[in-house]
C-alpha cells in the first residue's frame, strides 16, 4: 500500500498481492466492486467497510481531537462511480538535469507527467476552491484516490502521478527522483493550470510532499517579504496516514507484523499438538516439502492478515487500489526510497502556514504515535491542527468507509473556503 513498509516488500508479499489482485479483477469491473458477503473467523471484515447509507454529514469543527465512529452497515464492499463526472486530462513537461561527466555543463532531460482534473468547469470557483491531491507511494499512482470524487461533491479535483509511475514517464535514473524534484513539478502543474487558491490534500507519502510543499512557499514569502507574491493560496491541509518520521513507521510496521506473526505460530503450534507427529512412514523428503509448503502458506496468511487489519479493511482488495498497483513504479518505490526523512519544522519568523487536519483510521499501521508529531513538534509553525481519527478504518479510510472519510474532508475545506 502507499508507504509500504520495506518489511512488506519480500516476494510472499507480492505472490499474495497478485493472487488478491488477480481474483479481485476478475470479479469487479474497473468501476464497481461488490462482495456477497464478509469472511468469517479470526480475519473477519467489520460492517463499517460498506459504502453507506443513509449517512449524516459531520462537522468536526467543534472537536480539537475527534474518534468519528462508522455507521451501521450491512457488510457489502464500497462500490465506486465516476462515469457521470466530467474530467480532463493533460501532461506536464517536466525537466531534469543531468551533470557531464567530461565537463562543467550539464544536460536537460524532459519527461511527461500525466495530469486528471475532475469538474474542470469549477477549477476557478469562488465558492468551493478546488482541491489539489498528492498521491502516496512512493510509486503509488493517483487511482486509488479517484473515489474521492464521488464523496466530496461540487470541488473541482487536481490530480497527478508523479514522475516515475502511473501514466507518467519512469526514467531508470534514480538522480531523477526525490522530494524537492516532486515539489518542482507540483508547482509547476499548479502554475500551468493558472490556479489562483485551492486545497492540498495528501495520502501517506503524499502528505511529506503536501508539508514539504508548504514549507517552501513559507520559506520563500519570508525571504521576498516585501517583494510581490505570484504564489498560489493555500487555504488549507489535510494529511491522511502521513508519518511524520519514515524509520519510525517502519517500526511500527515490523512491531504490528511480528505480533500477526505470534499469532499464527501459536496457532500452527496448537494444530500440530492436535495433529500428533507425522508418521514415521512418511518419506524425509515428502516432509520437507510440506513443511515448506505450509510455511510459505502461512507466510501469506500473515501478510493478507497484515493488510486485512492495518491497511484495507475489506474483504478483498478495491479495485481502484488494484489499479494503482497495476500501474505503480519499480525504480523509486516504497520507504526504502526515502528511509532517512523526519519532518522539521519552518525557520523561525515565516509566514504562518495554512491550518491543518491530520487524520488516520484507528487501526492504521500509521499510529498516533507516527503522526502525533504534526501537533506536537508544532511542525506547522501554528497550534491550528485538528486530528480525526476514523473507528473501524485502517491505511485507507477512503475505499474503507467512503462517505464518512469525504464528509470529514469535504467539512473541513468548507471551513476555509
Amino acid at each position: 500500500m502507499p508507504l509500504l513498509p520495506e518489511k512488506l516488500h519480500s516476494s510472499a508479499f507480492a505472490t499474495s498481492f497478485t493472487t488478491a489482485t488477480t481474483t479481485a479483477a476478475a470479479s469487479s469491473s474497473r468501476n464497481s466492486v461488490t462482495a456477497s458477503s464478509v469472511n468469517s473467523g479470526r480475519n473477519s471484515i467489520p460492517n463499517h467497510a460498506a459504502f453507506l447509507s443513509p449517512y449524516t454529514t459531520i462537522h468536526p469543527r467543534n472537536l480539537a481531537s475527534t474518534t468519528i465512529s462508522p455507521f451501521s452497515t450491512n457488510g457489502r464492499m464500497p462500490t465506486f462511480l465516476l462515469s457521470s463526472v466530467a474530467c480532463n486530462d493533460g501532461t506536464l513537461v517536466v525537466s531534469r538535469t543531468t551533470p557531464s561527466s567530461s565537463s562543467s555543463s550539464s544536460s536537460q532531460n524532459q519527461f511527461n507527467l500525466q495530469y486528471r482534473i475532475f469538474r474542470p468547469r469549477s477549477l476557478s470557483s469562488q465558492q468551493g476552491a478546488p482541491i489539489v491531491i498528492l498521491h502516496g507511494g512512493p510509486g503509488v499512482p493517483s487511482d486509488y484516490l479517484y473515489p474521492l470524487v464521488d464523496v466530496v461533491p461540487y470541488r473541482s479535483m487536481v490530480y497527478f502521478d508523479q514522475l516515475g509511475c502511473g501514466r507518467s514517464d519512469a526514467p531508470a535514473d534514480l538522480d531523477f527522483y526525490s522530494i524537492s524534484n516532486a515539489i518542482d513539478d507540483l508547482e509547476k502543474l499548479i502554475k500551468k493550470l493558472g490556479i489562483r487558491r485551492f486545497h492540498l490534500y495528501g495520502q501517506s507519502y503524499g502528505g511529506i510532499l503536501a508539508f514539504e510543499y508548504l514549507k517552501r512557499v513559507a520559506e520563500r514569502k519570508k525571504m521576498n517579504e516585501n517583494g510581490r507574491d505570484d504564489d498560489a493560496r493555500c487555504l488549507s491541509v489535510i494529511l491522511s496516514s502521513t508519518p511524520t518520521s519514515v524509520s519510525l513507521v517502519e517500526e511500527t510496521a515490523t512491531r504490528l507484523l511480528d505480533a500477526i506473526k505470534s499469532e499464527e505460530d501459536e496457532k500452527e503450534t496448537r494444530n500440530d499438538e492436535n495433529n500428533g507427529e507425522d508418521d514415521e512412514s512418511d518419506a524425509a523428503g515428502a516432509g520437507e516439502n510440506k513443511k515448506k509448503k505450509d510455511n510459505e502458506s502461512n507466510n501469506e496468511q500473515i501478510l493478507e492478515s497484515f493488510r486485512q487489519r492495518h491497511q484495507c479493511r475489506t474483504p478483498s482488495i478495491p479495485q481502484p487500489l488494484s489499479d494503482a498497483y497495476s500501474h505503480a513504479g519499480t525504480v523509486w518505490r516504497g520507504t526504502t526510497a526515502i528511509p532517512d526523512y523526519v519532518a522539521k519544522p519552518p525557520s523561525d519568523g515565516v509566514p504562518r502556514m495554512p491550518s491543518a487536519m491530520i487524520m488516520r483510521g484507528e487501526h492504521d499501521f500509521v499510529t498516533q504515535e507516527c503522526m502525533e508529531g504534526w501537533k506536537k513538534d508544532d511542525l506547522f509553525g501554528h497550534k491550528f491542527v485538528r486530528e480525526v481519527v476514523l473507528a473501524g478504518c485502517a491505511h485507507h479510510g477512503l475505499l474503507e468507509n467512503p462517505r464518512l472519510y469525504g464528509d470529514v474532508v469535504d467539512s473541513f475545506f468548507a471551513e476555509y473556503d
